[in-house]
């Protein structure tokens, strides 16, 4: 009976330690197929001057959503960004956009809706720009929410931080020599 637990025991460590190898290779797949989003939303006035800036950046894969939601005052903006793999070109995705916005011009009315869903063609790497309660030619007080959106793989993100990161040498370094 011992003889038979033993073996029992030998054979599911055998059967755990040749999943645990072998489960490597989807956590790579998974790493090549990551993307990452970075945003950065701006409120901007009538004269161009920015007056608010917020910055975020996400990691996501093909597939999965993004999602940013924006408060103040009276507005409200939910924005869902989702990554498609571009079948015609490697270098670029298909980047569906959700946008969902609320606006109460008065305290205690009801609340205007809007809605958008598009899809963009991006190369990785692209900066676009949404802007999710339309454009503003008018010279008054108005203000525009801009969105700058840009698509990167996670590789080349952690490359170019890798390189930041790493101190500078220079003719300083010599000198001290």
């Amino acid at each position: 009976m011992l003889k038979k637990n033993l073996l029992a025991l030998f054979l599911s460590c055998s059967v755990l330690a040749g999943f645990a190898q072998n489960n490597d290779a989807p956590i790579e797949t998974l790493l090549d197929q990551a993307l990452v989003i970075k945003i950065n939303a701006r409120l901007i006035s009538s004269g161009s001057k920015v007056s608010w800036n917020f910055s975020v950046a996400r990691v996501t894969i093909p597939g999965r959503p993004v999602v940013l939601k924006l408060q103040g005052g009276n507005l409200q903006i939910k924005l869902g960004l989702t990554p498609y793999k571009n079948d015609t070109a490697s270098d670029s995705v298909v980047l569906v956009t959700q946008g969902e916005v609320w606006i109460t011009e008065t305290p205690g009315k009801q609340a205007k809706y809007t809605a958008s869903l598009k899809s963009v063609k991006v190369r990785l790497g692209e900066k676009i720009r949404l802007y999710p309660l339309g454009v503003s030619n008018t010279s008054s007080k108005e203000y525009n929410i801009e969105l700058e959106i840009q698509v990167v793989p996670y590789k080349d993100e952690i490359k170019q931080k890798e390189l930041e990161d790493q101190p500078e040498t220079g003719q300083d370094d010599e000198k001290a020599q």
